[in-house]
């Protein structure tokens, strides 16, 4: 029986028990009685309103919906978000599945111009009078739709359009109409739109200026639109725009150009002062606010030495790397939904070289993760049709081989010297060891609300004695120094780092320095964690305030109204070469210098924490403030040369870099060399001799050679980097420290610390065998057909969803029980989850806290559900979901939902995405942890345990690691247990842990045969009980 059976059967059943809808003007309440409330709290009622009960908490957490009494409010713009699984939970209706059409009378330059909506239903029927309350589409009675979110766009869009009185609508309101629905139908919207093909509507984000220089040495001033026409081409029909009538478009070759209020306003101040004279030309490029108002544009602020201009994205940094390279998991931002089942055009989403390699990872990861979609740059992309996509995928990469120029030259970055194949930029001063760097002079600890371990007092002198010498930096050093603090996970990196910056700002003032504004870029989720950080350490902030320049909090306060991403907004024109002059073709979207007053970014002793997202979006406007420090929490994010946060991470301007990571070496050995080419430019050379010098020789190894010359490796570059990166163990520094035990349910190899657990052997049988062999079966089948490869894949997703439960396979879900009997039951179906329920009543008995790390967002909403019905308690999730900050103080972030869970005395359990929840979140309370869902990076998953293992732990940590066996045969788990043991430490702090591929486990023989059938093992997981 599939998910969606199970959901509409249970919806059957329990139709009079579920949230009542009221809609609204603004959006849906769902509420129940004060009794049923109540009893929902305690999770006393019935299984489908605590299904629903659950999802609409996670929606909350999501920042999609607002709890109030007795129930829960979805506003429109979330509602129309909701997929079609979620809104069959919530009884709620499904999106309108019929087409559109716009019916038209009158030209769109006419004040009578008349526009409607009409929906064609599925078998052909048009409608043409339907209503709406809130966000509900009503066409009767018995008939109420709840539109998709490109539907709802264009419903909005028409009704904007039709509260303009009849016989005086504008030519802006007209075509701004028509342009909302071309975006609508760009985005999936099945709309007939043939009355418009020929319009092609552009709306700029913003008003630029470029500016030309005459013959005479004066010059021009003319309006920027992006990429939407080259300054000639508007320059030639500027005409057009005449300050005496409202005209509020500009037809420029066969573009239509929108213009609201505010950039019409823009552009006619540009127009009135557009000829500066060859004496004032000077004056205007040093002050452009005395002539046009500069909220658009900002020429004043200079870059970091090693920025060049402005130029066309071009992938560099070619040649071979240290072994697999592929990233599984990446950090999620904001996802927006889209249907499943709607057209997929890769060549929207994927736009560059490196865009399509990263797709390509996030793919291979999602499907060995179990997952039926993924999302990728604010799209989810189904994984029901793997070899459609790869199809695509290889005639893409064809495409963007063959037309590299068109794919990427409208994407605008900031042009740094790259130090590819030759070293241009830098310096090689390296200080011996970290000792000899170490600032020896007093420091008073009594102004702080903590007094630091003795490692963490090391560390701060480390930082200082390194970033002192930036204070007053000399011109040969500017923008070059930097280091790499590396230690492990849990000795407090947050908290040196920010004692190091105060320490900073006291000797600066010492020395009569500016206290320039100090920049974190971090996670997502850590940025909440900076913040209370800072609260936590000081009696007396160092800082004048802190900004969280993130969409979800302090964003929109400094951003210039109307722009956008700084890297989409294109050339002036396609003659603009390679090394365009940054101040006369970029436009900036944050408020940065001196003419923005009081709301400037840039104000000295400011903390401003961002996103490595946020860094590659605004990174003109951020590589023009002179910041002080910058440091880069989780700075594995900057390890690719080629992604554009790490070119503008080496671009920022900045007195000192500090590079903060536990895992320097994540993938391959090129991390290394890109996280010093950021903090140390010249230490390690260029990019090419660092491959040439380290990374071939491991390329060129036998098999039995590697592990050696990979130690000689790492001893000779920790040799060559000497002081300026600072690596220290938990083991090595933290004295006093609980002891950690790492228990797994497959046998140990020789010299591994793990300590192997028969009660964490889980023997598969009855149907979840059954499952498991015809997968095999059926695998081995197809792999002598075409598109094997592809056959393998689905293979390995099965494989890995049947080992979690048999009703995971091919995105299912077990049934949701109702008692906490039936919640047993249904566990017990699988292995792993029977061994869970043992360990987690074990947990309960010692009366401690576990944290169960599980990938699989389906498996978690089951896992919550189940373990309230069974423990009787309440169970929270941390997954991509949940917000790392939030403007509204009710939403449930990460950190309030960490504190809650360390707050409660008890047994506690917690559910987490090692993806989201894996870096910089501290969870001392609980001692235990599962891994029930295993991480293809074994990095990733030491993180994910140092969320319980690190400063402040009191008791002995558990580590329980289930695995999944077959009576006979060699499994998918043993097999992949297997490779995460296999990881190789460089010596002394250059970790390389290689992710285990698809390729990798394939190897391992599993479908090498088909496997006969298994007979009666009805008693063949009849063994000892988990620790």
């Amino acid at each position: 029986m599939g998910l969606l059976d199970k959901l509409k059967r249970i919806k059957k059943k329990d139709a009079q028990t579920v949230f009542k809808q009221t809609y609204t003007e603004n959006g849906i309440h769902l509420s129940v009685s004060p009794q049923v409330w109540n009893a929902l709290i305690q999770r006393q009622s019935n299984t489908h309103l605590l299904h629903q009960y659950v999802v609409l908490q996670m929606l909350v957490e999501e920042g999609m919906a607002i709890e109030e009494q007795n129930g829960f409010f979805v506003s429109s713009d979330s509602a129309v978000l909701l997929d079609y699984h979620t809104r069959l939970l919530l009884n709620l209706p499904e999106s309108w599945p019929g087409k559109m059409h716009i019916e038209i009378d009158g030209h769109t330059q006419s004040p009578r111009f008349k526009a409607m909506l009409i929906l064609e239903s599925p078998d052909g029927e048009m409608i043409r009078y339907y209503n709406f309350n809130g966000p509900l589409l009503i066409l009767s009675e018995e008939e109420n739709f709840l539109p998709n979110t490109e539907q709802w766009h264009a419903f909005q869009a028409m009704a904007t359009h039709q509260q303009c009185p009849e016989n005086e609508r504008s030519e802006y309101q007209n075509l701004a109409l028509v342009y909302q629905l071309q975006q609508a139908k760009e985005k999936g919207l099945d709309i007939n739109l043939s009355h418009f093909r020929h319009l092609d509507i552009v709306e700029p984000e913003q008003i630029g200026v470029t500016i030309d220089e005459q013959d005479d040495g004066s010059a021009v001033l003319t309006p920027s639109f992006g990429n939407v026409a080259s300054s000639d081409d508007i320059a030639r029909r500027l005409g057009q725009i005449n300050p005496n009538h409202n005209v509020h478009s500009m037809r420029i070759n066969d573009s239509i150009v929108l213009l609201d209020e505010k950039k019409l306003a823009c552009v006619h101040e540009i127009i009135q002062n557009r000829n500066i004279p060859k004496s004032h030309v000077r004056q205007f490029m040093e002050t452009p606010g005395a002539y046009i108002d500069a909220s658009q544009i900002d020429l004043d602020i200079g870059f970091s030495y090693r920025v060049k201009g402005a130029t066309r994205f071009k992938h560099a940094y070619f040649g071979d790397t240290d072994l697999s390279e592929i990233n599984w998991f990446n950090k999620d931002e904001d996802i927006a939904e889209t249907a499943s089942d709607a057209p997929l055009d890769l060549t929207k989403i994927i736009t560059d070289p490196s865009a399509l390699e990263t797709f390509r990872h996030q793919m291979a990861d999602s499907i060995q993760a179990g997952a039926d979609c993924f999302e990728f740059n604010h799209f989810n992309i189904p994984l029901d049709q793997i070899e459609i996509i790869e199809e695509k995928l290889n005639d893409l990469a064809v495409t963007l081989t063959e037309s590299s120029e068109e794919s990427s030259e409208e994407l605008k970055v900031i042009d740094i010297t790259q130090n590819d194949e030759f070293c241009e930029f830098g310096n090689d001063s390296i200080p011996p060891q970290p000792e000899s760097c170490l600032y020896t002079e007093p420091l008073d600890f009594s102004v702080y609300k903590r007094q630091p371990y003795p490692h963490q007092l090391e560390g701060i002198r480390w930082i200082l004695g390194l970033s002192i010498e930036s204070i007053n930096v000399s011109k040969a050093l500017q923008d070059r120094l930097g280091a790499l603090l590396a230690d492990d996970m849990g000795l407090g990196k947050t908290f040196m780092s920010l004692i190091a910056v105060s320490e900073y700002y006291r000797l600066a003032e010492e020395q009569n320095e500016i206290k320039r504004p100090v920049l974190v870029v971090a996670p997502l989720s850590l940025l909440e964690n900076w913040k209370n950080e800072v609260s936590e350490t000081f009696d007396q902030s160092p800082f004048r305030d802190i900004v969280i320049l993130q969409s979800n909090a302090d964003l929109n306060q400094f951003r210039v109204q109307g722009s956008g991403a700084e890297t989409r907004q294109g050339f002036a024109s396609d003659a603009d070469s390679d090394e365009s002059i940054c101040t006369t073709d970029v436009k900036y979207s944050l408020k940065i210098g001196s003419q923005f007053g009081v709301n400037r970014l840039d104000m000295d002793r400011r903390m401003v924490l961002t996103t490595y997202q946020t860094l590659r979006d605004y990174q003109f406007s951020l590589c023009r403030i002179d910041w002080s420090l910058v440091i880069f929490d989780e700075a594995q994010n900057i390890k690719n040369p080629n992604a554009l946060q790490t070119r503008t991470a080496k671009g920022l301007k900045a007195r000192f870099k500090l590079i903060v990571t536990g895992t320097p070496v994540e993938n391959h050995l090129g991390d290394f060399w890109c996280l010093f080419d950021t903090a140390r430019p010249g230490v390690l050379g260029s990019y090419q001799g660092f491959l040439k010098k380290f990374v071939l020789p491991m390329l060129r190894a036998n098999t039995e050679d590697i592990s050696d010359i990979r130690n000689e490796v790492g001893t000779e570059l920790r040799q060559i980097v000497g002081g300026l990166m600072l690596r220290r163990t938990k083991a090595e520094k933290i004295k006093g420290l609980p002891q950690k035990t790492i228990y797994v349910g497959a046998k140990v190899p020789d010299g591994h610390k793990e300590v192997f657990e028969p009660g964490l052997i889980c023997m598969m049988d009855k149907d979840q065998l059954d499952a498991y062999e015809a997968i095999v079966n059926e695998t081995v089948n197809n792999q002598d057909k075409a598109n094997a490869s592809a056959a393998i894949l689905r293979g390995l997703q099965q494989l890995k969803d049947v080992s979690l439960h048999p009703d995971l396979i091919d995105g299912g879900m077990p049934l949701i029980p109702e008692t906490p009997k039936a919640a047993r039951a249904v566990l017990m179906r699988s292995a792993k989850l029977d061994c869970l329920l043992k360990l987690l009543t074990q947990i309960q008995s010692r009366d401690e806290k576990v944290i169960i790390f599980i990938l699989n967002k389906r498996l978690q909403q089951f896992i919550i559900i189940c373990l309230q019905l069974i423990f009787d308690i309440q169970v929270d999730v941390i997954n991509g979901d949940t917000k790392a900050v939030a403007k509204n103080p009710s939403v449930r972030t990460r950190v309030k939902i960490i504190d809650a869970f360390q707050a409660k005395a008890g047994f506690q359990v917690l559910v987490m995405s090692p993806v989201a929840a894996g870096v910089g979140l501290t969870v001392t309370a609980a001692n235990n942890v599962i891994h029930l869902e295993r991480h293809w990076n074994p990095a990733k998953e030491d993180q994910a345990t140092d969320r319980v293992y690190r400063i402040g732990q009191k008791k002995d940590v558990n580590v329980f690691i289930p695995v999944v066996h077959h009576p006979k045969e060699r499994s998918f788990e043993v097999n992949l247990h297997g490779l995460l043991s296999n990881k190789i430490d460089l010596k002394e702090a250059i970790v390389t842990q290689e992710d285990v591929t698809a390729k990798d486990i394939a190897k391992t023989g599993l479908f090498n045969h088909q496997l006969k059938p298994h007979g009666n093992l009805t008693n063949a997981r009849k063994i000892s009980s988990p620790i």
